[in-house]
């Protein structure tokens, strides 16, 4: 592997009916052995007779042999299936590096939306600086939600996107002419505010006195 690219680990994972759930972590080193796993990749838990995809990017700071493994870590381990093991090269790293200060703040009325704000990257994952900036994707639970194509290095931007009750898992992803850069991801929590017991009974009342109204003879 070299500092070309930021590569791409995938495979496919399985538990064994539903009633198990198993945990796993990733991890890659310079050596072979259990203790030369020094870089933490991503931690994962599966359930269930189907195999779901599963998928992390790899940085490596100079060019070598490097060595992957597979930690199962469920307290009562039962079974874990893991197959077809890939890795390949993702993203170049000349490609344009990460947003910054990527920040997700619920809408403050309570709406089920998110104001998603973060500025621009001014230089490429190996540190060069860019040249100009094509356009940003932001995405949701991994689908584009929302395109951006007048872009420009180190500007901060904000948008209001969709939610959904719960957490919501938000990607932004900028590209120059060379593609997608390196990903940068957030988490927000949403949910609809419900009126007070006094704004409530306010809005009965008014309620009441308007068909009273209409009613009156």
């Amino acid at each position: 592997m070299g500092t070309d690219y930021l590569y791409k680990l995938s495979f496919k994972t399985k538990g064994y009916g539903e009633f198990y759930t198993e945990s796993f972590s990733t991890a890659f080193g310079s050596e072979n052995t259990v203790e030369g796993m020094l870089n933490a990749l991503g931690d994962y838990t599966v359930s269930g007779d189907t195999y779901l995809k599963k998928s992390s990017v790899i940085e490596v700071q100079e060019a070598g042999t490097y060595y992957f493994g597979f930690h199962h870590t469920s307290q009562g381990m039962y079974l874990l299936y893991i197959d077809d093991i890939v890795i390949e090269p993702f993203i170049p790293t000349t490609a344009p590096d990460s947003v910054t200060d990527f920040t997700a703040i619920p809408d403050p009325t309570g709406v089920l939306k998110a104001v998603l704000t973060f500025k621009a990257p001014t230089k490429a994952i190996n540190g060069d600086e860019l040249t100009t900036l094509s356009k940003i994707e932001i995405l949701k639970e991994g689908n584009v939600i929302l395109t951006e194509n007048e872009v420009e290095k180190g500007k901060e931007y904000s948008f209001t996107v969709d939610g959904v009750q719960g957490m919501n898992h938000y990607n932004v992803i900028v590209y120059d002419e060379q593609g997608r850069g390196r990903d940068a991801e957030t988490v927000s929590y949403t949910h609809l505010t419900l009126p007070t017991n006094r704004e409530a009974k306010i809005s009965v009342d008014a309620a009441r006195k308007k068909t009273k109204t209409i009613y009156k003879r």
